[in-house]
């Protein structure tokens, strides 16, 4: 039982609710979902993202509401998967657990064949402003910790290593050598 309650709260994301919206930064941190899907209702979640529509738009039973993008922290889509919206773009949030938050966003582009480009962000915190994942920007949104910059320098060799998982601690590494407490 110990055991099971240690691994919830390790990983508070993943057994949270499957759809719905966070309205602000700290509905996400305490996995706060709202207009999530009632019991026997129909439900519908829909981002029109297709026209790009400013509205997301949720159906629970016979209610309809539109939700204004600017006007909500994000939503958690039906793979459990969790988005931020900011600045009018949707960021994928790839490690929700995590002290330094990572961000990718896709975009095709049409050049000999469909090519998929991801590319990376991160925050400091749910409620910080986003920024490409660089090691610079790493170093600026952490000006005090001159161990973390020294530690960044040793252990990525370019800003694309900086998305590195490390499976034996099952944490990106960026977190770990952030984590890391010196004497």
């Amino acid at each position: 039982m110990a055991l099971m309650l240690l691994l919830l709260s390790l990983n508070k994301h993943a057994f949270a609710q499957k759809e719905g919206i966070y309205f602000t930064s700290t509905d996400f941190d305490t996995c706060n979902l709202s207009f999530t899907k009632k019991d026997n209702l129909r439900y519908k979640f829909r981002l029109n993202e297709l026209f790009h529509s400013k509205y997301i738009k949720i159906i629970i039973g016979d209610s309809t509401f539109n939700l204004c993008k600017d006007s909500i922290f994000g939503y958690r889509d039906n793979e459990g998967v969790s988005h931020r919206i900011y600045d009018k773009i949707m960021y994928r949030i790839i490690n929700p657990n995590e002290s330094i938050l990572l961000y990718s966003t896709t975009t095709t582009v049409n050049s000999k064949g469909n090519q998929t480009i991801t590319n990376y962000f991160f925050s400091t915190n749910s409620g910080s402003p986003i920024y490409p994942l660089t090691k610079l920007n790493l170093k600026k949104a952490f000006p005090a910790n001159s161990n973390f910059h020294e530690l960044i320098d040793i252990y990525f060799k370019s800003d694309k290593d900086l998305v590195t998982y490390d499976n034996f601690y099952s944490i990106y590494k960026i977190n770990r050598i952030y984590n890391l407490k010196w004497q």
